[in-house]
């Protein structure tokens, strides 16, 4: 939950366009450029192993509250009984998002039991602040159970989506909001590079499943001025594989073209990679069914999954 929205935004700059997931026999399972469990992995907080539907509500809002270190999270619970419920709603509106630290990794335990079955499950969050951007989020899963599993660092406890019947997740962030995120992280990894603009140029052909990008970057080295151009293109296919290619990067300016010697040879070995744009895990009956991206002044991301 906590790096929900930084994953998603990701997808953006990797999936292109809209594509269906068609039946047959399926690719090998290969590592996915982005881990579906971490969407809906929310956090327990400090209790014990609650026993009782309130506990567990508790639990949840307390871990929400600890995931982004804020009171603003609120959780509801409607449920008949201790298993079933008929709606888990997690609202995220204003929550500021961490963006300093890395979250934890979860262990996967393949024997977990299902904690909880709720007929809707909603995440919302209408904005959420990522740095100085503003991100519309909806997750939602219809028929979805979630998992107990448990983080690395300490073993607390997670919810985790392990199963849903059907799922959308869609997401908007302006494109002056991105260029505003994407400048505040490359300003606060560099040492003596220092970033002083950043331009996202993302298009999407005719056919709805093929993206390209242009990044314009200005920066300075000791006062040097120094310019980088990167550009590539992301392919989905129907399976829901993402192939990379085009990955290129020239500079200009003083220092641009030794700046680009550099970058040039790591965006190279991302040419030709090809991954699941998405998975929840090579056991998990959750399968990415579609994925469309748009983008312009407004970059938007639709995406459908489910176990049918």
């Amino acid at each position: 939950m906590r790096r929900a929205v930084v994953i998603i935004l990701a997808l953006l700059s990797l999936a292109g366009g809209c594509a269906s997931r068609q039946t047959g026999p399926r690719k090998p399972e290969a590592k996915p450029w982005f881990d579906g469990r971490t969407l809906c992995a929310l956090d327990m907080g400090d209790q014990p192993m609650p026993a009782t539907v309130d506990q567990l509500r508790q639990a949840l809002q307390q871990g929400a509250q600890r995931a982004f270190a804020s009171t603003q999270p609120t959780v509801r619970l409607q449920t008949d009984g201790p298993v079933d419920a008929q709606l888990l709603h997690l609202s995220l509106t204003d929550v500021i998002l961490p963006t300093k630290r890395r979250p934890p990794k979860i262990n996967i335990d393949p024997s977990a039991p299902t904690l909880l079955h709720v007929e809707r499950f909603e995440m919302l969050g209408d904005p959420i602040r990522v740095g100085p951007a503003r991100v519309r989020l909806s997750v939602t899963a219809d028929d979805a159970c979630f998992e107990r599993h448990y983080y690395e660092n300490g073993g607390q406890p997670a919810l985790v989506l392990a199963d849903a019947r059907h799922g959308v997740l869609q997401l908007s962030i302006s494109k002056a909001d991105m260029q505003a995120m994407l400048l505040q992280s490359a300003q606060r990894a560099a040492s003596v590079v220092q970033t002083r603009d950043i331009q996202l140029d993302l298009t999407t052909d005719a056919a709805g499943h093929d993206v390209r990008w242009k990044l314009l970057i200005d920066t300075r080295i000791m006062l040097l001025p120094a310019r980088l151009t990167i550009t590539g293109r992301a392919k989905i296919d129907a399976a829901m594989y993402v192939t990379l290619s085009e990955m290129q990067c020239d500079g200009d300016q003083i220092l641009g073209p030794l700046m680009a010697s550099v970058v040039r040879p790591a965006l190279a070995r991302y040419n030709g990679r090809i991954r699941p744009l998405l998975s929840f895990g090579p056991k998990s009956p959750i399968r990415l069914r579609q994925a469309c991206v748009r983008g312009g002044q407004q970059i938007e991301l639709h995406a459908e999954f489910g176990n049918r």
